[in-house]
Protein backbone atom coordinates (compact mmCIF):
# COMPACT_ATOMS: atom_id res chain seq x y z
CA UNK A 1 0.00 0.00 0.00
CA UNK A 2 1.09 3.78 -0.59
CA UNK A 3 0.25 5.05 2.75
CA UNK A 4 0.27 8.67 2.77
CA UNK A 5 -0.68 10.43 5.82
CA UNK A 6 -0.36 14.08 5.68
CA UNK A 7 -2.40 14.36 2.37
CA UNK A 8 -5.25 12.39 3.32
CA UNK A 9 -5.44 14.31 6.79
CA UNK A 10 -5.44 17.60 4.98
CA UNK A 11 -8.13 16.38 2.75
CA UNK A 12 -10.26 14.91 5.76
CA UNK A 13 -9.96 18.75 7.35
CA UNK A 14 -10.75 20.50 4.61
CA UNK A 15 -14.14 18.40 3.66
CA UNK A 16 -14.88 18.56 7.73
CA UNK A 17 -14.46 22.67 7.46
CA UNK A 18 -16.76 22.46 4.83
CA UNK A 19 -19.60 20.41 6.48
CA UNK A 20 -19.13 22.66 9.93
CA UNK A 21 -19.78 25.68 7.27
CA UNK A 22 -22.21 23.75 5.42
CA UNK A 23 -24.32 22.98 8.54
CA UNK A 24 -23.81 26.73 9.79
CA UNK A 25 -25.22 27.86 6.22
CA UNK A 26 -28.31 25.95 6.43
CA UNK A 27 -28.87 26.92 10.49
CA UNK A 28 -29.13 30.41 8.65
CA UNK A 29 -31.15 29.54 5.50
CA UNK A 30 -33.97 28.39 8.65
CA UNK A 31 -33.39 31.41 10.13
CA UNK A 32 -34.07 33.58 7.01
CA UNK A 33 -36.57 31.37 5.73
CA UNK A 34 -38.67 32.26 9.26
CA UNK A 35 -38.15 36.08 8.53
CA UNK A 36 -38.70 35.44 4.46
CA UNK A 37 -36.09 37.10 3.65
CA UNK A 38 -35.08 36.62 -0.17
CA UNK A 39 -31.94 38.57 -0.07
CA UNK A 40 -30.34 36.38 2.59
CA UNK A 41 -31.65 33.40 1.05
CA UNK A 42 -30.22 34.42 -1.98
CA UNK A 43 -26.60 34.80 -0.36
CA UNK A 44 -26.82 31.59 1.30
CA UNK A 45 -27.96 29.68 -2.39
CA UNK A 46 -24.47 31.06 -2.81
CA UNK A 47 -22.93 30.03 0.20
CA UNK A 48 -24.32 26.24 0.10
CA UNK A 49 -23.36 25.87 -3.69
CA UNK A 50 -19.78 26.79 -2.68
CA UNK A 51 -19.74 24.59 0.29
CA UNK A 52 -21.29 21.91 -2.22
CA UNK A 53 -18.64 22.51 -4.46
CA UNK A 54 -15.62 22.25 -1.09
CA UNK A 55 -17.63 19.37 -0.07
CA UNK A 56 -17.34 17.33 -3.56
CA UNK A 57 -13.85 18.37 -3.91
CA UNK A 58 -12.59 16.53 -0.53
CA UNK A 59 -14.26 13.86 -1.47
CA UNK A 60 -12.95 13.60 -5.06
CA UNK A 61 -9.75 13.99 -2.71
CA UNK A 62 -9.93 11.34 -0.32
CA UNK A 63 -11.06 9.06 -2.90
CA UNK A 64 -8.29 9.79 -5.17
CA UNK A 65 -5.82 8.93 -2.45
CA UNK A 66 -7.54 5.61 -1.61
CA UNK A 67 -7.18 4.71 -5.25
CA UNK A 68 -3.49 5.82 -5.45
CA UNK A 69 -3.24 3.49 -2.30
CA UNK A 70 -4.54 0.54 -3.78
CA UNK A 71 -7.86 0.43 -1.50
CA UNK A 72 -11.48 0.42 -2.57
CA UNK A 73 -13.63 3.56 -2.65
CA UNK A 74 -16.11 4.90 0.37
CA UNK A 75 -16.08 3.54 3.51
CA UNK A 76 -14.67 0.20 2.76
CA UNK A 77 -11.36 1.72 1.68
CA UNK A 78 -11.24 3.98 4.37
CA UNK A 79 -11.56 1.45 7.39
CA UNK A 80 -8.63 -0.01 5.76
CA UNK A 81 -6.64 3.43 5.33
CA UNK A 82 -7.48 4.14 9.01
CA UNK A 83 -6.25 0.62 10.22
CA UNK A 84 -2.36 1.02 8.25
CA UNK A 85 -2.97 4.94 10.07
CA UNK A 86 -3.46 3.20 13.05
CA UNK A 87 -0.55 1.05 12.88
CA UNK A 88 1.96 3.92 11.28
CA UNK A 89 0.87 6.13 14.16
CA UNK A 90 1.92 3.25 16.80
CA UNK A 91 4.80 2.77 15.34
CA UNK A 92 5.69 6.61 15.25
CA UNK A 93 5.48 7.01 11.39
CA UNK A 94 3.01 9.37 11.25
CA UNK A 95 4.30 13.13 11.98
CA UNK A 96 0.41 14.35 13.30
CA UNK A 97 -1.32 14.66 16.41
CA UNK A 98 -4.38 14.20 14.60
CA UNK A 99 -7.02 11.49 15.22
CA UNK A 100 -7.74 10.30 11.68
CA UNK A 101 -10.12 8.02 12.65
CA UNK A 102 -11.98 10.46 15.01
CA UNK A 103 -12.00 13.27 11.58
CA UNK A 104 -13.92 10.42 9.59
CA UNK A 105 -16.05 9.63 12.10
CA UNK A 106 -16.94 13.51 12.93
CA UNK A 107 -16.94 13.91 9.23
CA UNK A 108 -20.25 11.12 9.06
CA UNK A 109 -21.76 12.88 11.86
CA UNK A 110 -21.30 16.02 10.31
CA UNK A 111 -23.16 14.51 7.10
CA UNK A 112 -25.98 13.28 9.27
CA UNK A 113 -26.47 16.51 10.47
CA UNK A 114 -26.21 18.33 7.36
CA UNK A 115 -28.51 15.78 5.82
CA UNK A 116 -30.94 16.50 8.70
CA UNK A 117 -31.15 20.37 9.08
CA UNK A 118 -31.47 20.39 5.21
CA UNK A 119 -34.19 18.32 5.60
CA UNK A 120 -36.23 20.52 8.17
CA UNK A 121 -35.33 23.40 5.51
CA UNK A 122 -37.03 21.50 2.62
CA UNK A 123 -40.01 20.32 4.66
CA UNK A 124 -40.94 24.16 5.34
CA UNK A 125 -40.28 25.33 2.18
CA UNK A 126 -42.47 22.06 1.30
CA UNK A 127 -45.28 23.52 3.19
CA UNK A 128 -45.01 27.16 2.76
CA UNK A 129 -45.38 26.04 -1.34
CA UNK A 130 -48.57 23.81 -0.18
CA UNK A 131 -49.41 27.46 1.96
CA UNK A 132 -49.09 29.71 -0.95
CA UNK A 133 -50.85 27.26 -3.59
CA UNK A 134 -53.69 27.21 -0.97
CA UNK A 135 -53.91 30.84 -0.69
CA UNK A 136 -54.15 31.14 -4.59
CA UNK A 137 -56.62 28.44 -4.99
CA UNK A 138 -59.01 30.65 -2.54
CA UNK A 139 -57.82 33.82 -4.13
CA UNK A 140 -59.09 32.46 -7.38
CA UNK A 141 -62.40 31.50 -6.12
CA UNK A 142 -61.77 27.36 -6.74
CA UNK A 143 -62.87 24.94 -4.68
CA UNK A 144 -62.04 24.65 -0.88
CA UNK A 145 -58.87 24.13 -0.68
CA UNK A 146 -57.12 22.01 2.06
CA UNK A 147 -56.47 25.15 4.02
CA UNK A 148 -59.30 27.58 3.97
CA UNK A 149 -62.87 27.16 2.87
CA UNK A 150 -64.61 29.42 0.13
CA UNK A 151 -65.62 31.61 3.35
CA UNK A 152 -62.54 32.05 3.97
CA UNK A 153 -61.77 30.27 7.23
CA UNK A 154 -59.05 27.64 8.16
CA UNK A 155 -60.16 24.44 8.25
CA UNK A 156 -58.18 21.43 8.99
CA UNK A 157 -54.91 23.06 8.86
CA UNK A 158 -51.87 20.67 9.15
CA UNK A 159 -49.82 21.21 12.37
CA UNK A 160 -47.46 19.12 11.53
CA UNK A 161 -44.46 22.03 11.70
CA UNK A 162 -46.75 23.83 14.96
CA UNK A 163 -48.27 26.40 12.84
CA UNK A 164 -45.18 27.23 10.24
CA UNK A 165 -42.27 29.09 10.01
CA UNK A 166 -40.68 30.41 13.15
CA UNK A 167 -41.77 27.69 15.23
CA UNK A 168 -41.12 23.97 16.12
CA UNK A 169 -37.42 23.86 15.28
CA UNK A 170 -35.20 26.54 16.96
CA UNK A 171 -32.35 26.75 13.86
CA UNK A 172 -31.63 22.82 13.95
CA UNK A 173 -30.02 23.77 17.47
CA UNK A 174 -31.18 20.13 18.28
CA UNK A 175 -29.01 18.54 15.92
CA UNK A 176 -25.34 17.69 16.42
CA UNK A 177 -23.33 20.94 16.29
CA UNK A 178 -19.90 20.86 15.02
Amino acid sequence: MNFQAEPMIAVLQSAWTAAARMAQVLRDEYQALARADSEALGNLANDKLAQMNALEQARSGWERLLAEAGLPAGNAGMQQWLKAWRAYHAAGRVNSNIDAAALWKGLGDGFRTISKLNGVNGAVIAESDRHIRDLIGTLRGGQETRLYGMNGRAQGFDRRFNGGVGSGYSSGNDLAVF
